[in-house]
């Protein structure tokens, strides 16, 4: 049976992806590894990350201190 992301998968190998990521509303971490967490339900294979990074705001200093990475994927999907 198909799914969703079967019928969006590309024909011929897997692509290289490098995706960012960042939170600074509630549990930080936790919200960064729900979103890599959906991303891979769907189809998106994590690879490799780099370190959590602490940021603080800019323009808009006013707001809580971010948590930030990058991650690299693998995937078959096409542009949706």
């Amino acid at each position: 049976m198909s799914t969703d992301v079967d019928r969006k998968r590309r024909r011929g190998p897997a692509v290289e992806v490098y995706l960012a990521f960042g939170s600074n509303i509630g549990d930080r971490v936790a919200a960064i590894r729900s979103g890599i967490d959906v991303l891979h339900n769907r189809g998106v294979e994590p690879v490799a990350f780099s370190s959590l990074y602490h940021s603080e705001p800019k323009y808009r200093t006013d707001q809580p201190p971010f948590i930030n990475c990058v991650g690299r994927f693998s995937t078959l999907l096409g542009p949706q």
